[in-house]
């Protein structure tokens, strides 16, 4: 209490945070929670080592529900990947405009997909203003998501990914719509019985990209050549993303099921190396196990620039000057359809 007013300086300083995160959200035109403008919204602190804080549906199973939010007492020890700590109070920073979310969240469905809640509240971190944006504390979740791409978007079994998702509405704002109100439009459309993946498929039916397989398509693109306005924050080890394989001898026949399948709405990364040979081409055959629903390219790369090329199932694409011009191609294939895994070929 350096200011000696009986107030803590954490409380003071929570506060803070959360008039910040409340006042961006009501001026991007979020809902905030019910009653909030009769009653004061509660917030406590507790002991719970190892959780920064979480945010409670009162009238859960409601639609519609009240809440009230508890913080962690202590926001010591966080940290990025590559052990650069984060300040206590940066912590609680993010961590207010998180769990406000989720607040605002309930006011729509507090029965919507975990993954969709989690996703865009890591996204809401990064929202509130340049102190928020500086913390950059969701790039571990990116590093786990481009390590494991072959989970799908809207996996149940895994509740860690729900927070690697993440990826999805970042991409969202920075390739769609960058004023940010797409995501405030997807979560109007989840009111409702409406699942994520649904209103995320109404709303991109409205946009330029034309829907959410073309729009999903330019995210696996995105995810490869790392083009995001922070892709340099990013802790990525193994290149841009995990790759499932190299194939280095021509002629070959590659045949999966093997290991990382693919969910629905998740992807696999193949990369094929030139030979010695120059001006050689690459005649690539595509098939996946449900030929309507696969998306697939193949990205050729000169150092930093990059060409892309579609190919459907069942179908092939040549890359000219393979050997000559370019460093390595990789195929990316995805089963757009959520549920579970699937095998393809090539």
């Amino acid at each position: 209490d350096s200011d000696h007013d009986g107030t803590p300086d954490m409380v003071e300083k929570a506060g803070e945070y959360f008039e910040a995160a409340a006042a961006w959200y009501q001026a991007h035109g979020y809902r905030l929670p019910p009653d909030w403008d009769t009653h004061y919204y509660n917030i406590y602190f507790e002991s719970m080592p190892g959780v920064w804080g979480y945010t409670y549906p009162i009238d859960w199973p409601n639609s519609h529900s009240s809440s009230f939010i508890s913080l962690s007492n202590d926001f010591s020890g966080g940290q990025l990947l590559d052990g650069t700590p984060i300040a206590p109070l940066d912590i609680m920073r993010t961590t207010s405009a998180h769990e406000f979310f989720h607040a605002c969240q309930f006011a729509y469905d507090v029965l919507e997909d975990n993954w969709w809640m989690e996703a865009t509240a890591v996204w809401s971190q990064e929202q509130i203003g340049p102190a928020w944006d500086a913390v950059n504390d969701y790039t571990p979740w990116v590093w786990y998501f481009l390590f494991y791409p072959e989970i799908g978007l809207d996996t149940s079994y895994w509740s860690s990914h729900w927070y690697m998702d993440c990826l999805w509405p970042i991409f969202l704002q920075s390739h769609e719509d960058p004023d940010g109100s797409i995501i405030r439009e997807i979560w109007e459309h989840c009111e409702g019985p409406t699942n994520a993946i649904e209103a995320n498929a109404e709303v991109l039916a409205t946009y330029p990209v034309g829907g959410l397989k073309n729009a999903f398509n330019d995210f696996l693109i995105a995810n490869y050549e790392a083009d995001y306005p922070e892709a340099s924050q990013f802790p990525v080890e193994y290149g841009n993303i995990w790759i499932n394989d190299t194939v280095h001898t021509y002629p070959t026949v590659g045949r999966y099921p093997a290991d990382f399948l693919p969910d629905g709405l998740g992807s696999n990364y193949i990369t094929f190396r030139p030979t010695a040979t120059a001006g050689m081409d690459l005649l690539l055959y595509f098939t996946g196990m449900d030929t309507s629903s696969w998306i697939g390219n193949i990205i050729a790369r000169d150092v930093s620039t990059y060409d892309t090329q579609s190919v459907s199932s069942g179908g092939n694409v040549t890359v000219i000057n393979f050997t000559s011009d370019y460093n390595d191609a990789t195929l990316v294939v995805s089963p757009f359809v959520p549920g579970a895994e699937a095998p393809y070929g090539f």
